[in-house]
């Protein structure tokens, strides 16, 4: 097992993803208007509501896509490693305990609408990469006795 390697493979892949959504979300913020405008006739003011509508859930889904990349990274890895189980339960309870469940609770409950469930939906991959990649690095160095020792025998040469 190279401890070290898979480690310099998980930081290369999650510093990637992480710049890739990013650019994306950039995307989605910079252009929002743009994009709805595809579906939408901006000239019509009829449409004002939809557009501003559109135009926000678009930014969000900008969010969304960061932790979205950071969680589907981060079971990647787990995977990788063949720990199944685990990313399996964090993902139960993230997305249907935390996403659904703080969705309903803003989305419904606190009367927030779409924006609300958004919200839930942007939680749960941000709840669940918090915890995969806690997961990950507490088992990637259980075998190490401190963070320094992995960082001063792996080399970026290989």
């Amino acid at each position: 097992k190279n401890t070290g390697g898979v480690l310099r493979a998980a930081f290369v892949n999650l510093a990637l993803g992480v710049l890739f959504a990013f650019t994306v979300a950039l995307g989605f913020e910079l252009f929002a208007s743009r994009i709805a405008a595809i579906y939408l006739d901006i000239n019509n003011p009829d449409n004002a509501v939809a557009i501003s509508q559109a135009t926000f859930f678009l930014k969000l889904a900008g969010v969304y896509q960061i932790f979205s990349s950071i969680q589907f990274i981060c079971v990647g890895a787990l995977l990788g490693l063949q720990d199944t189980h685990m990313p399996m339960l964090i993902n139960i309870l993230s997305f249907w305990g935390v996403g659904l469940g703080g969705g309903y609770l803003m989305g419904i409950a606190l009367g927030w609408g779409g924006i609300g469930f958004w919200y839930g939906l942007i939680l749960a991959p941000a709840i669940s990469s918090i915890f995969l990649m806690v997961w990950f690095y507490r088992g990637a160095y259980r075998d190490r006795d401190t963070v320094g020792e992995i960082l001063n025998t792996t080399n970026c040469a290989g």
